[in-house]
């Protein structure tokens, strides 16, 4: 368990799984906020959410802007901010390229909820 909370941005067009990560990140202690499209988290990780946010959970297909689009700017505006991709659609080439615009790592859909919380443990203890 987190000792005091921590904030999570989860980026995911299912509503479901935006609902899913918020129960289980709640219940681990940190503090969730959530957004359907990549261009309403940018404005959260630019303006609302600027000094807050931790961690960014990033799905790659989104409405209007993609994912990719999304991690590209979210890095503009705070390029220390931890990203991590989440998609059921990622591939190989995928995974790399995100890793050069900045993304701490790529989960492939479906993943654990243990796999989720060692990705977010070590990113964390690292800040």
């Amino acid at each position: 368990m987190i000792k005091c909370p921590r904030e999570i941005l989860v980026v995911d067009d299912e509503k479901g799984m935006r609902d899913l990560l918020t129960k289980i990140l709640t219940k681990e202690g940190y503090v969730v906020h959530t957004a359907a499209d990549g261009e309403t988290a940018i404005i959260m990780v630019r303006e609302s959410l600027k000094d807050k946010i931790e961690l960014v959970l990033l799905d790659i297909r989104l409405p209007g802007i993609s994912g990719i689009s999304a991690l590209k700017q979210i890095k503009k505006i705070r390029k220390d901010l931890p990203v991590v991709i989440i998609s059921a659609y990622a591939t190989r080439l995928t995974a790399i390229e995100t890793k050069i615009l900045g993304a701490h790592k790529c989960l492939h859909k479906p993943f654990t909820i243990n796999e989720l919380r060692e990705i977010i443990k070590k990113i964390v203890e690292k800040n």
